[in-house]
């Protein structure tokens, strides 16, 4: 029956949200669904996250209501699905309102934890709004210690500032807001902090720099290897020759050329077929100088 079907709304909305809206939707049509079924807390925060995961949030925003006047409070997992939802479709107007004048004036009864911020401070880096980033970071400094969360969203917070202020070619900003991160706040960097900083480096042609701080990286005890680090000393120097004989040919490398140079050496295959493919690319970018492609 109805009662029954409520069951599976939390397991169904681990994998579709539009089924558990769609399923919800025939109970409200099922002739026993006034009668039977009172939605409660945990029915509303179900229908939350899955109006909010597909953007709506009108819809979103009238069960959290229900909530309110229901004499309850939104748990902080809801709180986050409706910051995301907003962020979801690049409103972050709305989400800031949301923050600023719902939930900060509320702070008593509802509580924020490190991802709810980081939710906030990816979408303003994105938009650009660093100043207003930096400022969620220091609210969310405030928080207690969240065991769970091991710190990992907080070092996510100051990695994703780090990145739009190295964009916006700000790197010695991003350098003190670093040495805030490790000296003040006591948090370790990690592979995309030293990501962001060389990419910081690399965009005022800053390579002797870059390389330091990539090799202060590969000794770092913080950091273990990915695939995207262990690359070869052979690959390393086949890809320095690729670009030499790009200039030897007359073609001025660019950013583009260079990735895909190196997207091609790095695509699989045995590394004794490396300088045949380095070749083959060159021999396109060649041509492509010659006929103004590039």
């Amino acid at each position: 029956d109805a009662i029954d079907s409520f069951n599976i709304l939390t397991p169904l909305s681990r994998c579709s949200s539009l089924a558990v809206l769609s399923l919800f939707k025939q109970l409200e049509q099922s002739p026993q669904f006034n009668h039977r079924v009172v939605p409660d807390i945990h029915t509303w925060s179900i229908l939350i996250q899955c109006h909010s995961r597909q953007g709506n949030m009108s819809s979103a925003i009238s069960l959290f209501h229900k909530i309110i006047d229901s004499g309850h409070h939104p748990t902080t997992q809801t709180l986050n699905d409706l910051l995301d939802g907003f962020c979801r479709i690049h409103d972050i107007h709305a989400a800031m309102l949301f923050y600023n004048d719902i939930i900060r004036k509320n702070s008593t009864n509802f509580v924020l934890n490190y991802h709810s911020y980081l939710i906030l401070i990816d979408e303003l880096c994105d938009c650009g709004e660093t100043q207003i980033a930096v400022e969620l970071l220091r609210h969310a400094l405030q928080i207690d210690k969240e065991p769970k969360d091991g710190g990992f969203s907080l070092t996510c917070c100051f990695n994703s500032i780090l990145f739009r202020l190295c964009k916006d070619r700000l790197l010695s900003k991003a350098y003190d807001l670093c040495s805030e991160m490790i000296h003040v706040n006591n948090i370790k960097p990690d592979g995309t902090t030293y990501v962001n900083l060389i990419y910081g480096h690399c965009i005022f042609s800053q390579f002797k720099q870059a390389l330091a701080l990539f090799r202060q990286a590969e000794t770092s005890t913080y950091l273990y290897p990915t695939p995207h680090t262990l690359v070869t000393e052979q690959e390393v120097k086949s890809a320095k020759s690729a670009a030499a004989l790009m200039i030897k040919g007359g073609v001025k490398p660019n950013a583009a050329s260079y990735h895909s140079v190196i997207g091609r050496l790095y695509k699989g295959g045995s590394t004794s077929v490396v300088m045949n493919k380095i070749a083959l690319k060159v021999e396109e970018l060649v041509l492509a100088e010659h006929y103004h492609l590039i």
